[in-house]
Formats: C-alpha cells, sequence, structure tokens
C-alpha cells in the first residue's frame, strides 16, 4: 500500500463532516455582527472554505449585515461541489460562488 500524501491523509478524514474547521455557524455569525452592517454589494472571500459552512451561514444571514456576495476558495473540489449544492438548495446560489485556488496563490488583485 502506498503512502498518502498529506492532502488526500486530510481529506479521507474529515469526509462527510460538517465543518473541517473548530468553530460554528454561530460563532461565525457572532464575530460578523462585531462589525456591524456592511456596505451592500459587499464581496466576501472565504479562503479554505471546506464544505462552506461559514459562507452559507453568513449569505443566509444577508438581511442581517447587508446585501453579500462570496466568492469561496479551496483546492479540494469534492468540498467546493458540496458547497455549490448546499447553496443551491437553500436558495443562495446567487449569492456563494465557488473557486478552486491555493491559499498561497489566490488568483485576485491585492486588495480587491
Amino acid at each position: 500500500m502506498a503512502p498518502m500524501d498529506a492532502i488526500s491523509l486530510f481529506t479521507e478524514l474529515h469526509a462527510g463532516l460538517p465543518r473541517q474547521a473548530p468553530g460554528s455557524a454561530d460563532t461565525t455569525l457572532t464575530l460578523a455582527r462585531l462589525l456591524g452592517r456592511w456596505p451592500d454589494n459587499s464581496r466576501l472571500l472565504d479562503i479554505g472554505c471546506g464544505p462552506g459552512r461559514a459562507s452559507l451561514a453568513l449569505a443566509a444571514a444577508a438581511d442581517e449585515f447587508g446585501d453579500v456576495h462570496i466568492t469561496a476558495t479551496d483546492l479540494h473540489e469534492p468540498y467546493l461541489e458540496e458547497l455549490s449544492t448546499a447553496a443551491e438548495v437553500s436558495g443562495l446560489g446567487d449569492r456563494v460562488k465557488t473557486q478552486v485556488a491555493a491559499m498561497q496563490s489566490l488568483p485576485f488583485d491585492d486588495e480587491s
């Protein structure tokens, strides 16, 4: 049996879990509330989103924070597919978009 690379091992260990990071939707929303209301058409970037639970929580609470559009990035495409499906099913597909991208080389302009 060949040894697994770190990314394969990580994704196998976390497969099927609802969240691949500490915290919760409540934690995400509590922290967001500290920022107050956002300008309409705010754009957020969720880097290393995993299955996107933070993105979904923020998109669902957009009425509280202001109109928001989220780009969620991750290297593991199955996470992004899971997030896209969850966003569509929950009616948030117009607010959450996904993109395959590495944290260390994001395809966005600095300070965008």
